[in-house]
């Protein structure tokens, strides 16, 4: 770090296949072709926080014309300024591209997220409100969501708090949250929407 700035780096010469599991054909995709890289650079200083994140990864084989395996850019830009108060708030902004998934077209989605808390005390209350913007050639695949969360601090490494999360998907949106454990169960069709209530506890040894 350097007057509060941070930068980190990662590499992967495998996003997510085995690496080079084969020899490609005369005219195929090259299946030791592929990894990704990671770049964050981040400020944080007094009451500013800000950081900006890039994602770059080409898929092993070759892009395919799958979500799963098409080549992918994301970009994520965020701010935030804590008030002397106990009030923080903060804004972030992304954008990611399948690069030739679905027909062989480009297909890119802009998403903005609102964060909002204030601590006094032993307590602290967040607001989040999130918002993905439609998805390239696929109509009205545009989401969003809010979260409600308050927390009380038992002492200096426990804490409990309860939150409440409601995501809308639009009809053609298919957005689904996350837990401790990873994905939640499948949504289904698109269209559905999500809501989660959630008792934490935390404890630092």
């Amino acid at each position: 770090a350097l007057s509060g700035v941070t930068a980190r780096v990662a590499v992967s010469t495998s996003r997510g296949a085995t690496e080079g599991a084969a020899t490609a054909a005369a005219g195929a995709s090259d299946p030791n072709r592929g990894g990704a890289v990671n770049f964050a650079l981040n400020y944080a200083n007094g009451p500013i926080t800000a950081g900006w994140s890039n994602w770059n990864s080409t898929n092993e084989g070759g892009t395919a014309l799958t979500a799963a395996t098409a080549d992918q850019r994301g970009d994520t830009v965020q701010f935030g300024y804590t008030f002397p108060m106990g009030l923080k708030v903060g804004v972030a902004w992304n954008r990611s591209t399948l690069n030739g998934a679905f027909a062989a077209a480009d297909q890119s989605r802009t998403a903005w997220l609102l964060p909002i808390s204030y601590a006094f005390g032993n307590h602290g209350v967040n607001f989040t409100y999130a918002k993905a913007n439609a998805t390239d050639n696929v109509a009205s695949s545009d989401a969003k969501a809010w979260t409600l969360a308050y927390g009380y601090s038992l002492s200096k490494r426990t804490n409990v708090g309860v939150a409440y999360t409601k995501l809308d998907n639009n009809t053609g949106a298919s957005y689904n949250l996350f837990g401790a454990a990873g994905r939640g169960a499948v949504i289904g069709a698109a269209g559905n929407d999500v809501s989660q209530f959630s008792l934490n506890a935390n404890h630092s040894f």
